[in-house]
């Protein structure tokens, strides 16, 4: 077994201070400002090394994966990880009229999407002030592609409309 490690600034993993030497981390990543390119390029290296790493450590972890998310992320409450409460949530859902405002089509008990300003808060959580509405996970996945950007959206239109039916 070995001789366990002694570290004179307090345990390696202290929320908000750095893995190396316990100053503060630079935006919770768990190193501060000194070793955090150092850690990126040895991440990065490792991935080069060791391509299939990752999935192989996924392999062989699924039941953790799976007990973690569903732990972070419970099953059919859309509206958790966006900072929404339930009544606001399904009052959107009444005044959209159960219908996605993008396709106009009903939406499914099993295919509602939060969507959020993803220049408020990048990502797939928010804080609740950027919610949207509510939509078909495709047509969120197109205005996601599309960069929540208008002028895209436009330049999609007329692409469609030009070599479309």
């Amino acid at each position: 077994m070995g001789r366990p490690k002694i570290y004179p600034n307090g345990p390696r993993n202290t929320p908000g201070k750095c893995r190396d030497c316990s100053l503060p981390s630079v935006e919770g990543k768990g190193f501060c400002s000194k070793h955090l390119e150092r850690a990126r390029i040895k991440s990065a290296t490792n991935r080069i090394k060791n391509p299939t790493y990752q999935k192989q450590y996924y392999r062989n972890n699924v039941e953790a994966f799976k007990a973690y998310d569903a732990k972070r992320r419970p099953k059919g409450k859309a509206y958790l990880q966006h900072n929404v409460t339930e009544k606001k949530w399904l009052d959107k859902l009444e005044e959209q009229k159960y219908l996605c405002p993008i396709c106009k089509e009903f939406l499914p008990e099993n295919d509602r999407v939060t969507d959020h300003n993803h220049t408020c808060c990048p990502g797939n959580y928010s804080c609740g002030k950027c919610f949207r509405g509510i939509l078909h996970g495709v047509c969120n996945a197109a205005i996601g592609g599309l960069k929540d950007n208008p002028i895209r959206a436009a330049n999609a239109v007329e692409y469609l409309s030009k070599y479309g039916q």
